[in-house]
């Protein structure tokens, strides 16, 4: 173009003092920004952590109230199946105390037979056979189950001692 016209071009000095504010704000904006997000992505990882772990304690929580509540089912439910097996064979031992007449068992005595017979399977199944305590357990039920020719006062003893013994070891395995 100066060619054409013949007109020197004046060159202009460009003042960089002009344009420093602009270039520092930009330079701030973009640093703000970078440092916005940094802490951003800071928080979040904190957050995620911190929902992380209260999420572990709520659900370890929640699994300790349960098994808490089952527990205490359990040791009720137990106890009072052992307390009517108890029971029922008290009653069945009266039942054929009282009938030394005859030779066929009274039907009261099978229906509480049935009854004790089925809590003892619902005891059974409520311990665990590896457990030592458990495995003693069903061997005094079965010693008592043998014991239940009332007729000797030696029966009577063993089968009193034997009844002592059940209810020592379900008070330990309660606890």
């Amino acid at each position: 173009l100066s060619l054409i016209t013949g007109v020197k071009l004046i060159e202009k000095a460009i003042d960089i003092n002009q344009f420093m504010p602009w270039v520092v704000a930009l330079l701030i904006g973009f640093l703000s920004l970078v440092v916005n997000i940094l802490v951003h992505k800071n928080q979040q990882k904190i957050a995620l952590k911190s929902l992380s772990i209260q999420s572990e304690q709520y659900g370890q929580l929640i699994k300790n109230d349960i098994l808490s509540k089952n527990r205490q089912e359990w040791i009720n439910t137990l106890r009072d199946s052992v307390s009517n097996y108890l029971s029922s064979h008290e009653l069945s031992k009266l039942i054929v105390k009282h009938d030394k007449k005859g030779k066929d068992t009274p039907p009261e005595y099978r229906n509480e037979f049935k009854i004790w017979q089925s809590l003892e399977y619902k005891i059974k199944l409520l311990l665990n056979p590896e457990e030592e305590k458990s495995k003693k357990m069903i061997e005094l039920m079965t010693l008592l189950n043998l014991s239940t020719d009332y007729y000797s006062d030696l029966k009577e003893a063993e089968y009193e001692k034997i009844k002592n013994e059940i209810i020592q070891l379900t008070k330990s395995i309660l606890k």
